[in-house]
């Protein structure tokens, strides 16, 4: 009784390896124990299978008469044997993989057709890209060259600029001395009519206008030569205004320092003013009024010559902005082409990336397919044999 009740025996699922698959692990008195299952390691070791062994080496006497039985029990026992059924089920299994495997054959031959198509395409889009890329860098380098021009054409306004305000006082000069001439054209018509009236008087009297014209002529040469003495003068005054012109733009910013100067002067006398009669102390206010009264007069004349300045400066400024606008809008056109040209070959390379992109994950399902079909037949006989097993 006691010995049944401490006896005990091995409890547990055996567990298999992949390297041996005939042992097995078991559990007894809560100590896990291995060993090797007898019905799988003689067979492997003796290089036989267990049916000729059952029925042929190891067989019992009393079953030793089996050829001589039931043909339906003789050919299970020949089966088993030579294992005819495994390769019955082995070859059906070769023949549906070899159709399944030509099947996928000619599918990926489709494929493949179709991606040498899209790999041909790939490349012409390369191609037309490297082009695309020349063509930008042309039109980048043409861009260049036009801002150089720009910036030439710039200079050259700045010079026509200058060569214009000479045109222009020059031209006023001109019609200073058109206007002189037209004056003595009409003095010498009307000369000419007061002789023609008088042509009828005797040759005392017209030696007398000839003396008085010639006299006259005289005059107009004396005044034409104190004219063009004036006008001399007068380009003179014209360039030494201009550059106090030039003075007065760059004395501006001094001036307007010396007026800030000023207005802080002013602050302080005031402040010093109101001290001074908050202390009740006298100030004399008429200095005091007479500075302001001049200070006033010349903020004036500074304001007039500022707003003059101003004038000329805007002026000029339009002109320029003018001349300006032209090379504007072909610039402005080179770089629309240019941006016309990013944007198509920006599209290409997407266009390219989306491709390539396609085609690796094409070429990682033809792989993973592969190891799942190679994975999938070398694990067949090993689950097969398992449930034998079991």
């Amino acid at each position: 009784m006691n010995t049944e009740k401490s006896r005990q025996y091995p409890t547990g699922t055996p567990r298999q390896s992949g390297a041996n698959r005939g042992r097995q692990t078991l559990t007894f008195n809560g100590d896990q124990t291995r060993c090797n299952d007898i019905n799988k390691t003689v067979p492997e070791l003796m290089g036989v299978s267990k049916a000729i062994l059952e029925n042929v080496i190891f067989v019992h006497q009393e079953e030793s008469m089996w050829p001589l039985g039931d043909g339906k029990k003789l050919k299970e026992k020949f089966d088993d044997i030579f294992a005819s059924t495994r390769y019955t089920k082995a070859l059906e299994s070769i023949r549906k993989q070899r159709k399944e495997h030509s099947i996928i054959v000619r599918e990926k031959k489709g494929e493949l057709i179709l991606w040498k198509d899209r790999v041909e395409r790939a490349e012409k889009l390369t191609s037309e890209y490297d082009k695309v890329k020349e063509e930008k860098q042309g039109l980048d380098d043409e861009v260049k060259s036009l801002e150089d021009q720009v910036s030439t054409v710039q200079a050259d306004l700045n010079e026509i600029e200058e060569k214009l305000r000479g045109v222009k006082t020059i031209k006023e000069r001109v019609q200073k001395m058109e206007a002189q001439k037209q004056a003595k054209e009409d003095a010498k018509q009307h000369v000419f009519s007061e002789l023609e009236d008088e042509l009828e008087d005797d040759d005392s009297e017209l030696m007398n206008w000839i003396n008085q014209a010639n006299e006259k002529l005289e005059s107009i040469k004396t005044s034409r030569a104190t004219r063009q003495d004036q006008i001399t003068e007068t380009s003179k005054t014209i360039e030494n205004l201009q550059e106090e012109h030039k003075l007065l733009t760059s004395q501006q910013g001094r001036l307007q320092a010396v007026e800030l100067i000023l207005a802080e002067t002013r602050e302080e006398m005031a402040n010093v003013k109101a001290d001074l009669v908050s202390r009740g102390e006298n100030v004399i206010e008429g200095n005091a009024l007479a500075d302001t009264d001049s200070d006033e007069r010349w903020d004036k004349m500074l304001e007039l010559k500022q707003r003059r300045a101003e004038a000329e400066l805007e002026n000029s400024m339009e002109e320029n902005r003018k001349k300006l606008s032209a090379n504007q809008a072909e610039l402005n056109e080179v770089k629309l082409q240019t941006k016309q040209l990013e944007t198509s070959m920006k599209d290409t390379q997407e266009l390219l990336a989306h491709k390539r992109q396609t085609a690796f994950k094409l070429r990682e399902s033809l792989r993973t397919s592969t190891r799942c079909r190679r994975s999938g037949g070398g694990a067949g006989p090993g689950e097969g044999a398992v449930e034998k097993s079991d």
